[in-house]
């Protein structure tokens, strides 16, 4: 499975300077999606009418929202599937990838709506240069009261499991920004502050927030780097990612 593109915008960048009236909730929200898909939408290596499937996310208070996002995409015949807001976004990916190896779908769109706008795009094969490989998609063990620096001993084992060892890793992305869990980040495995990504605009500390670092940094990422991204709630790990650029 590939990362064929991923983007995000800011909620307040997608309604800014398009609605007059701040009473007109429907029109404003209308505005909002139609606006969030064309500015975090990256540049798609293919037409919109080709993705078969979309897995939307969004925090509860976004429910009204989300009945725009499936309007506008029935109406291009592709099935959108509405996930709790208990999935991360690692269990989403898990759907997607599975509907892939099912051969359900060949090319998907993940959107996650909330104060940002995340979205995604995977395909079951390489479409163009400079993708994301998705090599290994995991569950740690929901453990309560756990320290977090063990959290990071996790992803040095998974690492291991791959074949890889921490010496290949190029990023770390994780979704708390804390200066404390950092510092245990680089502590409990010796890897360099700049090899640690956190999302740099208003971090939550949500599990979005590991994704918003990956579109930040999207760019920037070069072939052959290797990127392990670890999805935190609360004491809870989540799940994990690991991503190579081809």
């Amino acid at each position: 499975m590939y990362i064929n593109a991923i983007g995000y915008c800011r909620r307040e960048d997608c309604l800014k300077n398009n609605i007059k009236h701040e009473t007109q909730t429907r029109e404003k929200n209308s505005r909002f999606c139609h606006n969030a898909i064309i500015h975090s939408s990256p540049h798609l290596p293919y037409d919109m009418t080709a993705i078969d499937l979309v897995i939307f996310m969004s925090d509860p208070e976004s429910d009204e929202i989300s009945h725009f996002i499936k309007q506008g995409f029935n109406s291009l015949n592709i099935n959108v599937l509405t996930v709790s807001s208990d999935f991360t976004i690692i269990n989403s990916i898990e759907l997607i990838n599975s509907y892939f190896l099912s051969k359900l779908s060949n090319k998907a769109l993940l959107i996650y709506i909330a104060e940002e706008v995340v979205t995604c795009s995977f395909s079951n094969e390489r479409i163009t240069a400079k993708e994301g490989r998705v090599i290994s998609i995991s569950h740690a063990p929901i453990e309560l009261n756990r320290p977090r620096s063990l959290y990071m001993s996790y992803a040095k084992s998974m690492l291991e499991m791959n074949g890889y060892f921490l010496s290949d890793l190029s990023y770390l992305i994780f979704n708390d920004s804390k200066d404390k869990i950092i510092e245990r980040a680089i502590n409990s495995l010796n890897i360099p502050k700049d090899k640690i990504l956190v999302n740099a605009d208003k971090p939550k500390n949500k599990h979005i927030d590991s994704f918003l670092a990956l579109a930040q940094n999207y760019k920037n990422f070069k072939t052959n780097d290797l990127i392990y991204i670890l999805v935190l709630r609360e004491r809870i790990l989540m799940g994990s990612l690991l991503l190579e650029i081809e």
